[in-house]
């Protein structure tokens, strides 16, 4: 696939009110490079996510803040679960590649992945951005570890938005190589 417009989401996974979307999984994707903007992924409301063996290959034009994979405030969450982001290639992510905003509980493994020329140095675009976590979110434990930056911009971000207070959170980055 070749993003051909501007895209909010090649894969577009929105569920709205009290009703979630359980278990996305995107395994051997390929997009090529674009010349536009696009977001692979767009999604609220998920209880459990999975992206395995992708190519994820964005714009050559860094400054058009592009982003891969977003989830964006639902009504009570982005994504909790269980979710697992695995041998993947993101490469040419201007803006944020993994983007997780208003998490709630659950199991967050990010590893064997390669960033590759993401980011921006003016911005704050890490490779991995965990922003805000639910109300009721408890019990969160991040795992980071094993993955490759290239020639990226800032590695692992964490901020403390609105509903900042996350009962037992853990997070752990561990064995990334940046080069």
């Amino acid at each position: 696939t070749k993003f051909n417009t501007n895209a909010t989401g090649l894969i577009k996974a929105v569920a709205t009110g009290s009703n979630s979307i359980s278990n996305l999984v995107v395994d051997g994707f390929l997009v090529e490079k674009g010349s536009l903007r696009p977001t692979f992924i767009f999604a609220s409301q998920i209880d459990g996510f999975t992206l395995s063996n992708s190519g994820l290959y964005g714009s050559n034009a860094l400054s058009s803040y592009t982003d891969c994979v977003k989830f964006d405030t639902g009504a009570d969450y982005g994504v909790k679960g269980n979710v697992l982001v695995e041998n993947n290639i993101f490469k040419d992510y201007g803006q944020y590649i993994l983007w997780f905003r208003l998490i709630g509980t659950g199991s967050y493994e990010i590893t064997n992945n390669q960033f590759i020329n993401c980011g921006q140095t003016a911005g704050s675009h890490g490779a991995v951005t965990f922003a805000s976590y639910a109300s009721d979110a408890t019990n969160i434990e991040i795992n980071f570890h094993h993955n490759i930056l290239d020639d990226s911009y800032m590695m692992f971000r964490a901020d403390a938005w609105s509903n900042a207070t996350a009962s037992n959170l853990t997070m752990k980055c561990n064995y990334n190589k940046v080069s």
